[in-house]
């Protein structure tokens, strides 16, 4: 008995996962064929599976290249449960996992400006956001909303 299926997983680590978490690497009529399942993919494969997960209550699992410490290979990965990025506060872990990715860091000094950063189509279409312009704008509303005062 497998854990969950995964689905596309030649991608973003998800082979490895898979095989060493009990999973099955699936093709879309296995995993469709039993959704007591959790399902697993890798970055935004499709946005059907997010409505599926949604659907039938189902966790499921995220994995994508991490931010830092990829260049041309992949080789470090971000794991999220039901969710495409962790979204839950950050908790207070040892420093021997950044310390080994061996990336220099720099100080910043706090200043006035404030930069937004939109996400791409892609998160903006699979998320339902509407659109990039539409989500900028809704982020600069926020932002005056609460600045007031300040």
């Amino acid at each position: 008995m497998h854990n969950f299926f995964c689905v596309g997983g030649e991608k973003y680590g998800c082979e490895l996962f898979t095989n060493g978490s009990n999973g099955k690497i699936a093709t879309v009529d296995e995993a469709l064929s039993d959704l007591s399942l959790p399902l697993c993919w890798a970055g935004f494969f499709k946005p059907q599976w997010l409505e599926i997960c949604k659907k039938h209550n189902l966790k499921f699992y995220n994995l994508d290249s991490g931010y830092f410490g990829n260049k041309k290979r992949k080789t470090i990965f971000r794991l999220s449960i039901n969710n495409f990025q962790n979204v839950t506060p950050i908790i207070d872990r040892p420093s021997d996992r950044w310390e080994k990715l061996k990336i220099e860091t720099e100080s910043f000094k706090q200043g006035r400006d404030i930069v937004i950063v939109p996400p791409d189509r892609k998160i903006v279409n699979t998320l339902n956001l509407g659109s990039v312009d539409v989500w900028v704008e809704n982020v600069v509303d926020q932002i005056k909303k609460n600045q007031i005062g300040r």
